[in-house]
């Protein structure tokens, strides 16, 4: 299907770097972005942009805190940009979405809003994204300081049609004390270690030295996670497996390695006992179970750095996952994105909106309180994020795994295939059916989803 008329405005050709990385966009995106064929000023601090005048509104979803934040920043905002900016905020989940669409159909949308990157294709179809990549050209926008990985999940057909509010990446979590306890070697604290030194089979043994006691009554699990397709996707990753080929018009999810990462998934829960069920986690706070000594390693992510900080005798550190038998690294992750409403009606006023809340000052104001997790690498590491002194000591692991971050599949149909993989791995987790068996269902059900989708892709 074509885009909108005026959705997107007429683009350049895309690089051949960037097609590269677009094309390996489920996959370990290497080097450095061609950002949409758009001119940067070699790594120096985006200008200030243009007195651009005018109002804009921006919609996003957010607890108090961020609110608070938000809210505070307004009078900078027009200060520094001469933008009369306003906010409209509600919670996340459907109820967003819900009010989004409605202010769309009604010819009230917002000029900038929130969405997560599984929403970026079905807004890129609908025509509700505008292309940025002229504004960026036309400002000679640095786009160097952001993780290109970030910058190629909100990309399609040459054109930048988002930019990420927040890039975290997902690793593991664990208790030191209760591994010193236990008399077991630390994990690793970067990607630079050997696959043998850390692999399925160290990580399985400290898991099994780490369950002690009757873990449901008290005791101690080595090891959780949740049941998100980020949080096991990437112990197909580690294993050299895929879930989709490159195309993304079929699923790999039968092939061996893929079988094998997700029989090892369920074995840790059902075989090994390592892991709690999923009755039993559906009774108990995950962040809580870490928290108070009942799991010793839990897959997470570092807005929960602030949460285990603030718990009292809690020592904890991150690691990556452990490589799988081909050796390979991965981390999972993506983020928020944020962009730019095809029928806003002040581009000028929303682009100088948007550039601030993407500059250094107003990302730091939320990672200081742990809010998000900064999208600008100089932002990543500053002081009043990796703090010296407090946990996790290895923090740089949640920025170097954006080397090895593995990005959600582009398709216009990504939630429906998203929640389909859910359902059918639900009996796996369970114990209820082998992998190999789920992984059939799941192929035989995502085959036509991903055939659909590529019928109604949207098209330069």
């Amino acid at each position: 299907m074509q885009l909108k008329a005026g959705a997107v405005e007429r683009l350049g050709r895309m690089s051949r770097r960037t097609l590269l990385s677009m094309a390996s966009a489920v996959g370990v995106v290497p080097g450095a972005i061609a950002a949409a064929g758009c001119a940067t000023i070699g790594g120096t601090t985006p200008p200030a942009g243009r007195q651009a005048g005018g109002a804009a509104v921006f919609m996003a979803w957010g607890d108090a805190n961020r609110t608070r934040i938000r809210d505070g920043m307004v009078p900078t905002i027009r200060e520094q940009t001469g933008v009369s900016a306003e906010w409209i905020h509600t919670t996340g989940g459907a109820e967003y979405y819900d009010k989004l669409q409605a202010m769309v159909a009604s010819d009230t949308a917002p000029d900038l809003f929130l969405f997560a990157p599984s929403y970026f294709m079905e807004f890129t179809h609908a025509g509700r994204l505008r292309a940025l990549t002229p504004l960026i050209k036309r400002d000679r926008y640095d786009l160097t300081d952001f993780p290109e990985a970030s910058l190629v999940q909100y990309t399609w057909q040459g054109a930048q049609l988002g930019f990420p509010q927040d890039f975290p990446t997902r690793c593991l979590f664990y208790n030191v004390d209760l591994f010193e306890r236990a008399g077991v070697p630390l994990p690793p604290k970067d990607y630079g270690f050997a696959p043998g030194s850390w692999s399925w089979q160290t990580f399985l043994a400290a898991a099994r030295k780490l369950t002690v006691g009757d873990p449901t009554a008290g005791g101690t699990f080595g090891w959780n996670t949740t049941f998100g397709l980020r949080p096991y996707s990437v112990w197909v990753y580690t294993n050299g497996g895929e879930l989709f080929n490159k195309e993304t018009t079929e699923s790999t999810i039968t092939e061996p390695k893929t079988v094998e990462a997700l029989q090892w998934l369920a074995d840790l829960i059902h075989r090994y006992q390592v892991a709690p069920t999923r009755a039993f986690t559906s009774q108990e706070k995950y962040n809580t179970l870490f928290a108070t000594g009942r799991v010793a390693m839990i897959e997470s992510l570092p807005g929960d750095v602030n949460v285990f900080r603030s718990t009292p005798g809690l020592r904890f550190d991150v690691a990556p996952l452990p490589a799988g038998s081909g050796g390979a690294k991965a981390a999972t992750g993506g983020g928020t994105g944020q962009g730019m409403a095809a029928s806003s009606k002040n581009k000028d006023a929303a682009w100088e909106f948007l550039k601030f809340m993407l500059g250094s000052e107003a990302q730091l104001a939320h990672a200081r309180t742990g809010a998000t997790f900064p999208s600008r690498k100089s932002v990543q590491l500053h002081h009043e994020v990796a703090v010296p002194g407090q946990m996790p000591q290895s923090f740089r692991v949640f920025v170097d795994g954006q080397r090895y971050v593995r990005l959600d599949p582009q398709t216009t149909n990504w939630r429906e295939i998203e929640g389909a993989i859910g359902k059918e791995l639900a009996p796996l987790w369970d114990g209820q059916r082998s992998a190999r068996e789920a992984a059939t269902v799941v192929k035989g059900i995502v085959d036509p989803l991903l055939k659909a989708a590529e019928a109604r892709k949207p098209r330069a």
